[in-house]
């Protein structure tokens, strides 16, 4: 385990293309480990929502399907994370995107780090037919896959499409992605950190694969507090 880390209290990254799950896995992953869900996407909607200068200067990256400029995420995920974050745990959906990003990052943490990072793996086109045919509760944030209609099954608020996921948005966004997210995986597997999941499947039967993953960290963990 990295320093000062407990099995119990993980410091976890998901990566994976937009439209790959990590929103819905990253919350079950935070729910086993009790540990904060840190979704660089939601952070942002939310400054948005405000309609705050920094909201209408977010909202023009994110409706032009463009990465948000490094300094402006790592002082919003720095601002969540507090100064005694890293040491409480937590998973990180949406952040880094980039390999200055994770450098970024570890500046951060110091004098914690990761302990692993999870790549959701999805082919392109699969991860484009989910993201234009999605819709998301305008409440609650929850996502429904297929173009469901109707209300949310959690809390009853009204589904509708997001505004970056119509067609040729969502294609910039996977561009944008293959282009500078995904040597990411690359930089973190040559540091040991990184196992690449299965992404297609029900997401009960990715959420599985998670878990083993998860699994090998605890035992990791166990041993090392044991030595």
């Amino acid at each position: 385990m990295a320093n000062g880390a407990t099995p119990e209290r993980p410091r976890i990254l998901v990566l994976g293309r937009p439209g790959s799950g990590k929103g819905t896995q990253c919350a079950r992953i935070a729910a086993r480990f009790g540990i904060p869900h840190i979704s660089t996407g939601d952070l942002f909607r939310a400054t948005v929502a405000r309609d705050t200068p920094l909201g209408r200067v977010v909202r023009a990256y994110m409706d032009a399907g463009d990465l948000v400029p490094d300094d402006l995420v790592l002082d919003v995920v720095a601002d969540r994370l507090g100064p005694d974050g890293a040491a409480l745990g937590f998973v990180l959906d949406g952040f880094p995107r980039s390999i200055p990003q994770a450098e970024q990052l570890a500046d951060l943490l110091d004098p914690f780090a990761l302990d692993l990072a999870l790549d959701l793996v999805v082919p392109a086109d699969v991860a484009r037919l989910r993201l234009t045919t999605r819709l998301v509760c305008g409440d609650c944030g929850r996502s429904v896959g297929g173009g469901a209609i109707g209300a949310c099954g959690d809390c009853g608020g009204s589904v509708e499409a997001r505004a970056d996921d119509d067609a040729s948005t969502v294609a910039r966004r996977l561009a944008v992605y293959d282009r500078t997210t995904a040597p990411l995986s690359d930089w973190l597997d040559r540091r040991e950190l990184l196992i690449r999941i299965d992404g297609i499947g029900r997401p009960a039967e990715v959420a599985a694969r998670i878990d083993a993953a998860c699994d090998v960290l605890l035992v990791s963990g166990s041993e090392d507090l044991a030595s």
